[in-house]
């Protein structure tokens, strides 16, 4: 997680918008394990990977560009099988959900990036916390944390407070 407040803070002293792109899914083989994170911003530049290169980080980038284009989040679904994956010379086979958010850098106030310092700052004081993040609609971001469980339905707490525990990314 420190990797990713680094990540953040670096690009915003050089880029104005940056896409972040997280690997929210897999179903097969995959190099990457869910929670892994990618930056890419408006000027070019690319931090991490949701993969280990390639076609599936050139698809996430052309995406990417497009999120900062419309200032929309976009979910990319990528599905290789066994014989695309070895013609494309990928060392596994299976099926990716990519999670593409764009972050205005220079907006006072801007929910998502107080969203992860927020995260930030309550892991800074020993607390354990986790970001819900709906995959389709527009409903904010909720932090669930220690007694920080307001707005969530049950199910969604007991999920969340599961893989808090297990410190884990899930879908």
């Amino acid at each position: 997680m420190d990797e990713l407040f680094t990540d953040l803070e670096k690009l915003a002293k050089v880029e104005k918008r940056v896409a972040m792109a997280t690997l929210v899914g897999t179903r097969g083989t995959s190099p990457k394990r869910e929670g892994a994170k990618m930056w890419v911003g408006e000027e070019g530049r690319i931090l991490g990977s949701v993969t280990i290169g390639g076609c599936v980080d050139a698809r996430v980038i052309a995406d990417a560009e497009q999120a900062l284009a419309t200032s929309q989040p976009r979910l990319l679904q990528v599905d290789l099988g066994d014989e695309d994956a070895w013609e494309l010379g990928l060392s596994c086979a299976g099926s990716l959900d990519v999670l593409i958010e764009p972050f205005d850098l220079t907006t006072p106030n801007n929910a998502l990036v107080e969203t992860y310092r927020a995260v930030r700052s309550a892991i800074d004081q020993g607390k354990t916390v986790a970001i819900v993040t709906p995959l389709k609609g527009g409903a904010p971001r909720l932090i669930v944390g220690e007694g920080e469980n307001a707005d969530l339905d049950d199910e969604v707490r007991k999920v969340a407070l599961d893989l808090m525990r297990k410190r884990r990314s899930a879908t």
